[in-house]
């Protein structure tokens, strides 16, 4: 994804020296609607950039086991960085991509190619999981890892307990998800709608 999305990001960067950008000066307010549309669209598609700083968030407020046993906070964080990565070269890519377009369908296709592209990883690893790739990537993709959340920092289980919501609640909050009000949760979300305005 992030190669596809380098390579995409790079063409599009095809102007002239006081239009770098290639952006259509005069387009008609049908053409606006719709960039506005497919920006809305592909941001709310987009779901890379929220899996990461969730992720990010669990392993700075929680320590991380995978399967119960070996601390895995690094790894979850620098895993959550790529998919930043991947999910900000998409929002760019998509940005660049529908202020150069003056065809309506154009615009949607540009949208639906581009979450296509985002998604190549998953869909290689959905394939991998069924065994298109061979008997070693069916094994590896198909074994069990349970990340689990050891302790909160500066928050213990009797402490969430007591609290007076729900237990729904209690459990969504002491699982790390970002409905909680910890710092970490707040700086997240704040990033997150950063993204959407």
């Amino acid at each position: 994804s992030i190669s596809c999305l380098s390579l995409t990001l790079a063409s599009s960067i095809n102007g002239t020296r006081g239009n770098w950008l290639g952006i259509p000066a005069g387009v008609d307010t049908t053409v606006r609607a719709a960039q506005f549309l497919g920006t809305l669209v592909g941001v709310l598609m987009e779901d890379e950039v929220p899996q990461g700083l969730q992720l990010i968030a669990n392993g700075a407020g929680h320590t991380l086991l995978l399967n119960g046993q070996k601390p895995v906070q690094k790894r979850v964080v620098i895993s959550s960085i790529f998919r930043l990565i991947v999910g900000y070269l998409f929002l760019t890519s998509l940005f660049i991509n529908i202020a150069q377009n003056s065809d309506v369908i154009e615009i949607f296709y540009d949208v639906l190619a581009l979450e296509f592209v985002e998604n190549i990883d998953d869909t290689s690893y959905a394939l991998a999981k069924r065994g298109f790739f061979g008997r070693a990537m069916l094994i590896a993709t198909n074994e069990r890892h349970d990340l689990e959340i050891a302790g909160v920092r500066g928050l213990t289980r009797s402490a969430m307990q007591q609290n007076t919501a729900s237990p729904s609640e209690r459990r969504l909050s002491f699982s790390g998800l970002i409905a909680s009000n910890n710092r970490v949760n707040q700086l997240v979300r704040f990033i997150y709608f950063l993204n959407v305005t």
